[in-house]
């Protein structure tokens, strides 16, 4: 009788150690998860290869409390996010008071062996252009309703409008991540 080869793939091993995870970790963390992990099976007359499919995830955040208050930052009319990870943000603006600074960092306030630091600790923002989706212009801020894409920034986005004490009627923020 001949030997049986071993009859499990690397793969096979690979999918069986995340279905065991994915099984162990909460609700949201599978939702996102498993987004990543689509695989379609594209096939034409020559071949039956398996490929990846292209798609994105995004996160929506209404983040006007946290805007108005301070809730996050400490500072009214301070919003501070950690965008790390997202390969780009709109941010929508509904009736500003006053004019909103887009700023943003890689330094997260750190402390060598205490702390990884965070968006709530972030310190040396700089400014950062946004392209109004109306216009194509780009800006530093704005003090109207509209829209703004942010493509290339730090990994914290700061929303400033604490030098002018500006609220908003509505902030939303959508993370992509295109994978």
């Amino acid at each position: 009788m001949p030997r049986r080869l071993f009859r499990f793939s690397w793969l096979h091993i690979k999918r069986r150690f995340l279905r065991k995870f994915i099984r162990n970790s909460s609700s949201s963390i599978r939702l996102i998860f498993w987004s990543f992990w689509i695989f379609a099976r594209v096939g034409n007359n020559h071949s039956n290869s398996l490929k990846y499919k292209t798609m994105s995830v995004q996160i929506v955040l209404d983040v006007t409390n946290e805007y108005n208050t301070g809730l996050e930052s400490g500072e009214p009319s301070l919003l501070k996010i950690d965008t790390g990870g997202f390969d780009y943000a709109v941010v929508q603006f509904v009736s500003p008071t006053d004019a909103i600074l887009f700023k943003h960092t890689n330094d997260s306030g750190a402390i060598e062996g205490v702390s990884d630091g965070s968006a709530i600790s972030s310190t040396n923002a700089l400014a950062v252009q946004g392209i109004n989706l109306a216009t194509g212009a780009a800006a530093t801020s704005t003090n109207a309703s509209s829209l703004f894409r942010f493509q290339s920034y730090g990994r914290y986005l700061w929303l400033d409008g604490s030098a002018a004490g500006a609220s908003v009627t509505k902030l939303l923020v959508r993370l992509y991540k295109i994978c």
